[in-house]
């Protein structure tokens, strides 16, 4: 890797994951109570770890290693941010839904086993002359809807 030339989408990466990591440690060690730190940082944790990956992703040269990668960063990182919002955002409002909670975390368990197949991401294609993007297959929009719910009424709960 030579960092010299890094883009702006690498450099958005690197920012995410540091800020991410950090907050999320500062979070987890300064917070009055342990299991709200604990989830808050786990949270962090995925975010910091796609902002990692979208880093080393301009970096990967072959069309192969980028689809795994994507459809690691997504697995093991992007899939587990709604749910952990969700559950620090039940610990914080003390209002918490086992069953709810219990729900989005399955539902993230299977989106993790798709994410390694084509359903998820077909294939990755060479953009902007830049890297390899991934290409969404029939799955991906059932999984967007779900996650883009889950983090807006998160939000709106934190709001009322």
């Amino acid at each position: 890797m030579h960092f010299s030339n890094i883009s702006p989408f690498a450099f958005s990466g690197l920012l995410a994951g540091v800020s991410s990591l950090i907050f999320g440690l500062l979070v987890y060690f300064k917070s009055s109570n342990q299991r709200q730190g604990r989830i808050w940082f786990l949270f962090a944790l995925a975010v910091s770890f796609w902002g990692f990956g979208v880093m080393i992703i301009p970096f990967i040269s072959s069309a192969s290693r980028a689809l795994i990668a994507w459809r690691l960063m997504y697995a093991f990182a992007a899939n587990w941010i709604p749910a952990l919002f969700y559950h620090f955002v039940c610990i914080f409002c003390s209002n918490e839904r086992r069953r709810y909670i219990t729900f989005h975390y399955a539902t993230s368990v299977l989106f993790f086993i798709i994410a390694f197949t084509p359903l998820f991401y077909v294939r990755v294609d060479w953009v902007f002359n830049s890297f390899y993007y991934c290409m969404a297959g029939p799955l991906y929009l059932i999984n967007t809807i779900w996650w883009v719910l889950l983090v807006g009424y998160s939000h709106i709960r934190l709001l009322s």
